[in-house]
């Protein structure tokens, strides 16, 4: 059998930022000559450190730019391949690194997230990396303005909206290294979100996998503004909230995720949790007396039933996921479980 070669590992948006910052103040120092800045060498929040391509730099006057081209390794990444660009002049109040947003660089509109409101979305973790790389060419005082073209045309395919983050993407990392397939972005912005919507005074909070639950919130009622999207991480959602005293809690979502529940499968992505429709099964032949053969899919069972047996059971299975969720989320006053179908329907819920 062929051994699969290792996953490569990338450069977080806060690595390359670094780097580019670090080649452009180079450059502004004149430590360098332009032709000397092909790579420099940057620590790590680990403290390892490595080597980074500059892409492409240049130097006038007083101001000197400098860029890298993300490389984010095996990852399926929506930033891969985009370049962040660094301008970097010297500032005559003090010693102080100023950050100056750029085209394609987001700016926080929320509170909630680390970031103060109004600031360029560059995260604590990053933010200091930044600021190590410089000082480890100066101590002077230094202005720096991060761009990222085509920032704003990917920031719409990131939680960037969600999280009140407008006209870019964010500069991210907390290791300085992306890792192929890694849930810990994903889980990183639940905690963001679910703060967030505790910070702008709601106490209402609606749980979702993803764009269909989403859509179906929204079509049913709910604020945008309370609606977080957990993908498969439930059990991360789930325990986050413990930090919080929502007064009510919806967990809303397609009946084949959320029905792995029953089975104490709170990680729902179908590598780590087996399918639901046994599940469904069980409890029709239960409920109802029917034993239903060839099912593949929950919701092509769901297609089976009459209406009336449909609701049924809906409300069956909701009652059971959520006496499930209330044995992790026992302090929750309200809560809410609501089961629905690829169109967004409800099949079902506990209250």
């Amino acid at each position: 059998m062929p051994v699969k070669s290792k996953l490569k590992t990338g450069l977080s948006t806060g690595t390359c930022a670094a780097a580019a910052a670090k080649a452009a103040v180079l450059l502004l120092s004149g430590s360098v000559d332009k032709d000397e800045v092909q790579a420099v060498e940057i620590t790590l929040p680990t403290g390892k450190k490595i080597k980074v391509p500059i892409k492409g730099w240049s130097k006038q006057d007083n101001l000197a730019c400098a860029w890298v081209e993300k490389d984010a390794g095996d990852d399926p990444d929506v930033t891969h391949g985009l370049e962040v660009h660094v301008q970097a002049r010297f500032n005559s109040e003090g010693n102080r690194i100023e950050f100056v947003r750029g085209k394609g660089l987001g700016v926080v509109t929320r509170p909630g997230l680390p970031v103060p409101v109004g600031e360029p979305a560059i995260n604590p973790v990053p933010r200091q990396m930044i600021i190590q790389a410089i000082r480890e060419v100066t101590a002077l005082g230094v202005q720096i303005k991060i761009s990222i073209p085509c920032g704003e045309e990917v920031a719409h395919k990131t939680f960037n909206p969600r999280l009140g983050i407008k006209g870019g993407i964010s500069i991210l990392g907390t290791t300085g290294v992306v890792r192929p397939y890694s849930v810990a972005a994903i889980k990183e912005t639940i905690g963001l979100n679910i703060n967030m919507v505790w910070e702008m005074g709601y106490r209402e909070l609606v749980l979702v996998p993803g764009n269909i639950g989403n859509r179906a919130a929204t079509s049913l009622g709910f604020n945008a503004d309370i609606v977080v999207e957990v993908s498969n991480e439930w059990a991360y959602a789930l325990d986050k909230l413990k930090n919080y005293d929502f007064r009510k809690v919806t967990i809303l979502g397609h009946a084949g995720k959320l029905l792995k529940f029953i089975n104490g499968h709170f990680q729902t992505h179908s590598q780590n949790s087996p399918s639901a429709v046994p599940i469904f099964l069980a409890a029709v032949k239960q409920v109802l007396g029917i034993k239903l053969t060839d099912v593949t899919t929950v919701e092509g069972g769901f297609s089976c039933l009459a209406a009336k047996e449909r609701q049924v059971i809906g409300n069956h299975l909701a009652k059971q996921v959520f006496e499930k969720v209330q044995q992790r989320l026992s302090t929750v006053p309200l809560l809410q479980v609501v089961l629905i179908n690829l169109k967004g329907e409800i099949l079902g819920k506990n209250l």
